[in-house]
Formats: C-alpha cells, structure tokens, sequence
C-alpha cells in the first residue's frame, strides 16, 4: 500500500480507498445471501 500511496495525491486515495470498500460491502452482501439461500432461509433468484 505505500507504493501506491506514494504515486496517489490524499484526495485520490481517499477516493481510492472509498471505491474499494463499497466493493468488498458489496461482495460481502452477496455472500451473505448466497449462503442464507444455501440455508434455506430464502429463496434465491438464480438468472
């Protein structure tokens, strides 16, 4: 992470750091549906 810090100005790596963290919220949602699916606790709709 400090190579990246050091190319990144702070406005950027806040923006950076931001956009990962709704990725890895957004994984972590999916993968709490995918195994209360796999539970039985819900039905998931499967495309």
């Amino acid at each position: 992470m400090d190579k990246l810090a050091k190319h990144l100005d702070p406005s950027r790596l806040a923006v950076t750091e931001a956009v990962f963290g709704v990725l890895l919220a957004a994984l972590d949602v999916q993968l709490m549906v995918d195994g209360m699916g796999d539970l039985g606790i819900f039905q998931t709709v499967v495309h």
